[in-house]
């Protein structure tokens, strides 16, 4: 935990971490308690639980979680219960379209999901950098929600060289998000944050952003 947050400048609201590599109660605690960092990322709607009960029984203020995966049906409606349950801490989803931020529930915020090469989820760049990025801001805004910043993740990151090939590679996708976050502001809105980087390429975003 302290090696990358010296990586990190000492800044912990530079890290947030993806629990699905540990699920675990204590190294939750550990993170919250020695790294000060209270922003994670979670893949399911029960980690999504497990670390607000970790943030609430260490007392810590500014709780954050993002579950990084599209969630539907059930499990976004599982998902309110628990923003409704753990009132202290802000939970927010991905969306990748208009018809997608309408689905979100109000008491969840909401990231918009950008594919910049995981080919998983999230709008494409190209559509995104052609306006619809700020269409579906506009429609989580119209339907009073909160709209947090821009998800891009690097999965495919794994798959670069190590060295400069890899520092490349993230440096477009670092470059990508710049273009939207300009994008956006031109359109009037804020982009609070901007998610990216992982693990494999942490260090090389670290150099950019």
């Amino acid at each position: 935990v302290r090696k990358i947050l010296k990586h990190c400048d000492n800044d912990p609201k530079r890290w947030r971490p993806h629990l699905k590599t540990t699920k675990s109660g204590v190294l939750y605690k550990m993170l919250i308690q020695e790294g000060g960092i209270t922003q994670f990322k979670v893949a399911t709607t029960r980690e999504a639980e497990l670390i607000a009960t970790s943030i609430r029984d260490t007392g810590a203020e500014g709780g954050d979680v993002l579950v990084a995966y599209p969630l539907q049906g059930p499990n976004m409606k599982r998902l309110e219960a628990i923003a409704n349950e753990f009132s202290e801490t802000k939970f927010s989803v991905l969306v990748e379209s208009e018809c997608g931020a309408r689905s979100v529930p109000s008491s969840l915020d909401c990231f918009v999901d950008i594919n910049v090469g995981q080919n998983r989820t999230g709008m494409s760049l190209e559509k995104a950098e052609k306006g619809a990025v700020v269409d579906v801001v506009d429609t989580i805004l119209k339907t009073g929600r909160r709209f947090r910043g821009l998800h891009l993740y690097d999965g495919h990151s794994q798959n670069f060289h190590d060295g400069e090939d890899r520092n490349a590679q993230v440096r477009s996708v670092g470059e990508a998000g710049t273009r939207l976050m300009n994008l956006l502001s031109q359109a009037g809105h804020n982009v609070e944050e901007i998610i990216t980087a992982g693990t494999p390429s942490l260090l090389s975003a670290l150099k950019f952003i």
